[in-house]
């Protein structure tokens, strides 16, 4: 028996010594002889489907037209059942698609979100120059061979210290919480994470800055910035920070902004006065959102634009030469300090992180933000005062926008609108569309928000609605079939959610 336990190893091709053959024998006695085998548990799969245990995935999308039942999870988990069931009704359709969109199946969504934020090796190269290392004010050393040199020379021990080498910058950012603002939240959330990855500031600190809008009437308070210690919310239930916070006599903080430059506290010079203060001792930038294609419909149209640049590191805005365009050539420097523009481009962020340190030899776009009050530039108000009927209000948009958000905004019409609904449906439809485009879209005056103001809810939990005809518009641009696939991923979405 044992020679026959041999040679089969051996027909297998395995030459094994005597004390592996003493260790098979020994592992077989405690092997259950009586447990299913693969090809059994095969061969039960195929004669026995309903014997499997319930797993915890996605459930499969039902047949068009019939409801979508989420089931619990299997009652062999730690976690109890859920005590209702949710019910997603997709509306019928004809009898004679009905067939065509039956053959569809619900996918296992399990897929991450595509990053808001493209491009993050790029954008970590770009921010190289800011990883230099400078003597620190408060931390020394021991000087071990200057220590040694001087026991040996002098014959005195007494150790020599050095300031010893820190990161060059503390990092505050400022996120406007702008209603427009709300497209970029995941954008924002990636670039301050990759912000704490790179690891060339000593601190990070975010702040909210937001405009206040009164509950009831919906009025804008725009007389004045508020800073919150914490953003995504809308500052609420954070601390308000005294602006003077953010000011580092020392010249060693760094002051993004990340905004798109449309709230009313940009034109009514509330902002630039901030900026002002803080640009007077401190390094100050402005992340601008926006491509620069659409930088019209923003602030900066009614700004001066300027190139800056620096001879040295860490010059505060008010030490930055500045290169004023020749129609300001024979007026008046404009009053305030230039603030540096970047967007989120690797070229545009390798340029300006040079400046920071003093490479002269390269200059950045900057503005002069206006201290006083300007006319806010609303093209969509302009709209609203001539344009009667959605079809009036559509016509302008087709006009005004890529032709990639005109298609989103047709796609978009077939779901209920939130953040979250709005990216996948942009990502399953649209793959190759960007944030830019949902941008677009959400700009144009199409869409309104509906979750009342003032209430302490997170930026995807806000709710939108298109305005009175637009969604039946709309609806009328694309197939059926493209309706019914929003319709399902929606629907598989939420019922995802709704198990979670």
């Amino acid at each position: 028996m044992i020679q026959a336990f041999i040679r089969a190893f051996q027909t297998g091709g395995l030459d094994l010594t005597a004390e592996e053959i003493a260790d098979t024998l020994w592992l077989a006695a405690y092997i259950d002889t009586s447990a299913p085998t693969l090809l059994d548990n095969m061969a039960d799969a195929r004669n026995h489907q309903s014997s499997f245990p319930d797993l915890p995935s996605a459930p499969p999308l039902a047949d068009v037209g019939e409801t979508i039942n989420t089931t619990p999870l299997a009652q062999n988990r730690n976690t109890a059942p859920f005590s209702a069931q949710t019910e997603v009704h997709l509306p019928p359709l004809e009898p004679n698609k009905r067939s065509e969109a039956a053959g569809i199946r619900s996918l296992p969504f399990r897929t991450p979100a595509a990053t808001a934020l493209p491009g993050k090796l790029a954008l970590t190269r770009s921010l190289r120059p800011l990883l230099r290392r400078v003597p620190s004010r408060t931390k020394m050393v021991l000087d071990e061979s200057a220590t040694v040199q001087r026991i040996a020379e002098v014959r005195n021990s007494t150790p020599i210290l050095q300031p010893g080498q820190e990161r060059w910058l503390d990092l505050s950012i400022v996120v406007d919480e702008w209603q427009t603002m709300v497209i970029w939240h995941q954008t924002v959330t990636e670039f301050i994470e990759l912000l704490q990855q790179i690891g060339a500031f000593r601190t990070i600190q975010t702040y909210g800055m937001v405009t206040e809008v009164e509950p009831h009437t919906e009025a804008i308070n725009a007389e004045q910035v508020k800073l919150y210690a914490t953003y995504g919310i809308g500052g609420m239930g954070g601390r308000v920070c005294n602006q003077r916070e953010l000011i580092d006599q020392g010249g060693r903080r760094l002051i993004l902004v990340l905004s798109d430059c449309t709230a009313p506290i940009w034109y009514n010079g509330a902002v630039g006065r901030l900026l002002a203060l803080w640009g007077k001792s401190n390094m100050v930038a402005l992340v601008q959102m926006l491509p620069t294609a659409l930088w019209e419909s923003s602030m900066l149209a009614q700004a001066v634009q300027v190139y800056v640049s620096a001879l040295a590191p860490g010059l505060t805005n008010a030490e930055l030469s500045v290169e004023l365009p020749w129609y300001w050539m024979h007026q008046d420097k404009p009053a305030g300090y230039p603030v540096p523009v970047v967007t989120l481009e690797p070229e545009a962020l390798a340029v300006w992180s040079k400046l920071l340190t003093g490479k002269g030899n390269v200059s950045t776009p900057a503005i002069y933000l206006p201290l006083k009050p300007v006319a806010i530039v609303d093209h969509e108000q302009e709209v609203a005062q001539t344009a009667i009927t959605p079809e009036d209000r559509w016509q302008h948009f087709q006009a005004t926008v890529s032709p990639l958000a005109r298609e989103l905004a047709g796609y978009l019409s077939a779901a209920p609108l939130s953040m979250p609904v709005m990216r996948l449906v942009q990502r399953v439809m649209l793959p190759q569309s960007h944030q830019v485009h949902l941008a677009e879209v959400f700009r144009s005056g199409l869409i309104e928000r509906v979750t009342p103001y003032g209430l302490i809810v997170e930026p995807d939990m806000i709710c939108y609605e298109f305005i009175n005809g637009m969604r039946q518009l709309l609806l009328t641009t694309i197939l059926v079939s493209d309706t019914q696939k929003v319709l399902e991923k929606v629907s598989e979405y939420i019922s995802r959610n709704n198990d979670q």
